[in-house]
């Protein structure tokens, strides 16, 4: 859940920088790198060179996931979660659907290849 913070100003100077800024760089410069890993390696043509990129996707996601942990802990980076009640009321105010889905011709982007 949330916990009350002060509010954030802008860095006026070199000791307003604090373990909050550093680790939100660090988030920032590790999302960053994940997103141009997962663009080069469904770029790669080399199939030993896409599996190296892919596998190191799944390592800078658990970089990013203990990155966050670090700053929910501390009260950096807090991620408001919904009480019980209200998303039960979510839930329940969508209706399952009925019936099949049609079927669809190939798969999405597909239609254009021969």
């Amino acid at each position: 859940g949330m916990q009350p913070s002060q509010p954030k100003k802008p860095v006026q100077s070199m000791n307003d920088i604090d373990d909050s800024i550093i680790s939100r760089q660090m988030l920032c410069a590790i999302k960053a790198q994940a997103s141009m890993l997962t663009m080069a390696s469904l770029e790669m043509t080399n199939p030993a060179v896409r599996r190296v990129l892919s596998a190191q996707i799944q390592e800078y996601v658990e970089m990013a996931f203990e990155i966050f942990l670090y700053q929910n802990k501390h009260g950096y980076y807090q991620v408001p979660q919904l009480d019980a009640q209200d998303m039960e009321q979510m839930r329940n105010s969508f209706a399952p659907a009925q019936g099949q889905m049609p079927p669809t011709q190939g798969g999405m982007g597909q239609q254009g290849l021969h």
